[in-house]
């Protein structure tokens, strides 16, 4: 069965963690950060930012290092898993386990991420 290579749960920022400022995310470009102890892929596009985990969860594959898709997702550039940047579902296989999901905000300039909490899910 699948397995998911991404980070354990207890490291995953729970609070609001600055990773980037927001000059240096341009539209349509992703771009690895790391929020405390996790990669993070964060990525704009139709000037939203988005942020999941960076770590595919099939083999382990650097998602920055992969393809942003028009629709609105990201293929790894190892076996070419697709996830949705919207909500880290897969939308094309081999991956079986979804990417984790951060929330994302901007204040004084700086983007944020933390872990989704289960409530927004």
């Amino acid at each position: 069965m699948g397995v998911d290579h991404t980070a354990t749960a207890d490291k995953y920022p729970k609070d609001f963690v600055a990773v980037l400022p927001e000059s240096e995310l341009a539209e349509n470009t992703m771009r690895r950060v790391e929020a405390g102890e996790v990669p993070v892929l964060l990525a704009r596009k139709n000037g939203t930012v988005f942020a999941i985990a960076h770590t595919c969860s099939h083999l382990g594959g650097p998602l920055s290092e992969g393809e942003l898709l028009d629709d609105g997702t990201v293929r790894c550039p190892w076996h070419g898993s697709v996830f949705s940047l919207r909500d880290g579902n897969v939308v094309n296989g081999p991956a079986t386990e979804p990417q984790p999901k951060f929330e994302v905000r901007v204040r004084a300039g700086q983007i944020e991420v933390r872990l989704q909490q289960e409530a927004d899910k």
